[in-house]
C-alpha cells in the first residue's frame, strides 16, 4: 500500500510540473527520469514541496547550460541584428536581457525563501540546504553569463 502511495503521489508531482509554463512544449517525464524526481520527493515527502523543488533544479540546470555551451560571439551577433532593427545601442540591449537574467535568479531565489518561511513548502535542513544551493547556482550562474556576453561584446568585431 505504502508504495502504490507514494507512486501516486510522485504522478502527482510529474502532472503539477507539467502545468507550470516550463513544460508546455515539453513534458516533464522526458526531461526527468522518476529517480530523480523520487530522490527530491525524499527530501520533504510533500507534493508541493517536491513540484517547488524540481522547478528550481530546472532552473538551475538550465542557466548553467546557457552559461556553459552559450555561443557568446554568436549571441553578440544577433544582438547586433536586434539593435539595428530597433535602432537602439547594441551594449544597453545586451546588458538589459543579461540585467533580466540576474533579476530574476534573485527574484526566484527570494520567492523559495518566502516559501520555506511561510510554510508553504516544507522546511526542514534538507530541503532548505539544497534550496540554498540550487538557488546560489542559479544566480552565479546568469551572473558568469553576463560577464561572458558583456566580454564577448567587448571582443565582438562588427562587419
Amino acid at each position: 500500500m505504502f508504495g502504490f502511495s507514494r507512486s501516486n503521489k510522485i504522478d502527482k508531482v510529474f502532472k503539477q510540473v507539467n502545468q507550470s509554463e516550463h513544460f508546455s512544449k515539453v513534458k516533464a517525464e522526458k526531461i526527468f527520469q522518476r529517480a530523480d524526481i523520487e530522490r527530491i520527493f525524499n527530501l520533504s515527502s510533500d507534493v508541493n514541496t517536491t513540484v517547488t523543488l524540481t522547478l528550481l533544479w530546472h532552473q538551475t540546470v538550465f542557466a548553467q547550460r546557457v552559461e556553459a555551451e552559450s555561443p557568446y560571439e554568436e549571441v553578440v551577433q544577433s544582438w547586433y541584428d536586434v539593435a539595428a532593427e530597433k535602432e537602439s545601442d547594441v551594449k544597453t540591449l545586451i546588458e538589459q536581457e543579461a540585467d533580466g537574467y540576474v533579476d530574476s535568479a534573485k527574484f526566484y531565489g527570494n520567492n523559495i525563501a518566502d516559501k520555506l518561511e511561510s510554510g508553504r513548502i516544507v522546511s526542514n535542513s534538507e530541503v532548505r540546504e539544497f534550496c540554498a544551493n540550487n538557488a546560489e547556482i542559479l544566480l552565479v550562474s546568469w551572473m558568469k553569463y553576463r560577464m561572458k556576453l558583456m566580454s564577448a561584446f567587448d571582443e565582438y568585431q562588427p562587419n
